[in-house]
């Protein structure tokens, strides 16, 4: 299984491969596109946090493609925007495609069936978003029959839920969530924008402050503590097992606004515990054989950072 980060960095290129990543998923800026389209306009889900989130421009995306591929790495450009009109559509398919597509680029990430075709025609390979919702077997057959040879599980899904749609797609490729940011809304179903001072209703509770009552054992009252775990330091590695067993071809760490060293630190974490599981014949032993480091017992007491809370 290939570790997948955020790609924004071009310094952090050997530090990421070092470390052990095999993919990359990098969105762009692009000065045409917001001069035709207007600034609220996205190109992918996190262009409304501008730089922060997709740091380069396109021409610069296009240069960083073959430097990826000569250290043995895989990058996919996201398209996953919640909508997009049939001009903003007919754009990236002749502004955007054909020079990914010479520039070596492994895949583009999309959010719906519209830009399939024309990304296929160009000889891309097509990845389902989570914005396409693959909640189940008929929806992922559905993007199979279209074309998409990858496709992304939403958050949502359990380790039986995404089991039975691999059942139901063989030949696809299959990418889960892993590690870092987890949202507690579902992508598919969101009509909040991400977008610097018009916040959408995720990121308000995110920042929220939230209370967790814990009692110890002589205390008459509950000590109130904050709580923010599962938005900041979400976590699958309990299911690494599970993914070698399942085939799941890449696990996903996200973050594209997150700090580089903070990344790292999961690369190598995450990078530790596939060789782990890799070697164990059973959960249980790799549940045995498991190495956290300092603070995930009590990441791990509330159950609320878990992406698979189900695996015991």
């Amino acid at each position: 299984m290939n570790i997948l980060v955020p790609f924004n960095d071009p310094t952090a290129l050997e530090d990421f491969l070092d470390a052990g990543v095999g993919e990359f998923y990098m969105g762009f800026y692009d000065e045409p596109w917001t001069a035709r389209f207007g600034e609220t306009a996205d190109l992918n889900r996190l262009s409304g946090f501008g730089s922060e989130a997709n740091a380069l421009p396109f021409e610069e995306v296009l240069s960083l493609i073959p430097a990826v591929k000569e250290g043995g790495a895989q990058l996919y450009v996201p398209f996953n925007a919640g909508i997009y009109s049939s001009a903003q559509q007919d754009y990236i398919a002749h502004a955007y495609f054909p020079f990914l597509a010479e520039a070596g680029v492994d895949g583009v990430i999309l959010s719906g069936p519209e830009l399939v075709r024309a990304a296929r025609t160009c000889g891309l390979k097509a990845v389902a978003s989570t914005m396409c919702g693959i909640f189940n077997q008929d929806i992922a057959r559905f993007y199979q029959n279209l074309g998409m040879e990858r496709i992304i599980f939403p958050r949502e899904l359990s380790l039986a839920d995404i089991e039975a749609v691999i059942d139901a797609t063989p030949g696809l490729e299959y990418e889960a969530f892993l590690m870092r940011n987890g949202c507690v809304f579902s992508d598919s179903h969101c009509l909040g924008c991400h977008r610097a001072g018009h916040y959408s209703l995720c990121r308000d509770l995110r920042f929220a402050e939230r209370w967790e009552e814990q009692r110890t054992p002589n205390a008459a009252q509950p000590t109130p503590q904050w709580d923010r775990l599962f938005a900041e330091a979400a976590c699958g590695l309990c299911a690494l097992w599970h993914f070698e067993r399942l085939g799941i071809n890449a696990g996903k760490i996200v973050g594209r606004c997150d700090e580089r060293e903070a990344i790292l630190r999961d690369i190598r974490l995450v990078r530790r515990h596939i060789d782990i599981a890799s070697a164990c014949s059973s959960h249980e032993e790799f549940r045995r054989c498991m190495e956290l480091p300092e603070g995930y017992k009590e990441l791990c007491a509330s159950r609320l950072n878990c992406y698979y809370p189900e695996v015991e």
